[in-house]
């Protein structure tokens, strides 16, 4: 990973924290890879690492600026709903 990506993930991690949101653990590669097969796309390298460092926000919780990052589960979850 780059420094500057590095740097962006960590400004990015922190400021949810200063303002009280509640941050996921990073995932896998594999948990990555099972999702790019349920949604049918190949994310870049950026998306990745930010899912690897943070994965989102806990459900239902938003940023100042009104902005939801979904964990994976949601992800799934909402892919599954889809698709039936």
């Amino acid at each position: 990973m780059d420094n500057v990506l590095r740097s962006l993930l960590s400004k990015l991690k922190s400021t949810w924290n200063k303002e009280g949101l509640d941050v996921n653990i990073g995932i896998s590669d594999n948990q990555i890879e099972s999702l790019e097969k349920i949604v049918n796309y190949n994310f870049d390298e950026d998306f990745k690492e930010y899912l690897r460092q943070i994965n989102g926000l806990k459900d239902y919780e938003w940023d100042k600026e009104l902005f939801s990052f979904w964990s994976i589960d949601r992800i799934k979850s909402d892919m599954e709903n889809v698709t039936r």
